[in-house]
């Protein structure tokens, strides 16, 4: 049910979020965020403004129709975030993480290296019982 004065506070404790029951069939509920956009450091909101026609009757625990739920996204942008000023590369890029470069090359070439030899051992292996005599 509405308090007295028709309106009901969403708040963080509660959720963000507020559901109404047993709302009187016909009534329009307009659903709008306090203050002007921007008020609360948002850039924009979507769904701010709307209006909501009760059309099916609810009671505590009814599912709510869809056509009865009503929704406020605040939109907030982002900052770019700033390099740090000390790299430890000196060079203005990312610092290393120790597996780029040369480093990565040499491993990259030494697990080819194994896979080779795998494939080596393997054919050699398979040739030897091929031109082996059988008794």
């Amino acid at each position: 049910m509405l308090p007295a004065d028709g309106v009901v506070a969403v708040t963080a404790e509660g959720g963000l979020q507020e559901r109404l029951d047993d709302l009187p069939l016909g009534s329009v509920c307009l659903v709008s965020e306090q203050g002007a956009a921007g008020s609360y450091g948002e850039a924009s909101r979507r769904g701010d403004g709307q209006t909501v026609e009760i059309r099916t009757p609810n009671a505590d625990g009814d599912e709510i129709p869809t056509a009865q739920i009503a929704s406020i996204t605040n939109v907030y942008v982002v900052p770019p975030v700033d390099p740090p000023v000390d790299l430890p590369t000196g060079d203005g890029g990312l610092p290393g993480t120790g597996g780029d470069g040369a480093q990565a090359a040499a491993l990259a070439a030494l697990a080819t290296l194994l896979l080779l030899l795998g494939a080596a051992f393997v054919t050699t292996r398979r040739r030897r019982e091929a031109d082996a005599p059988t008794a």
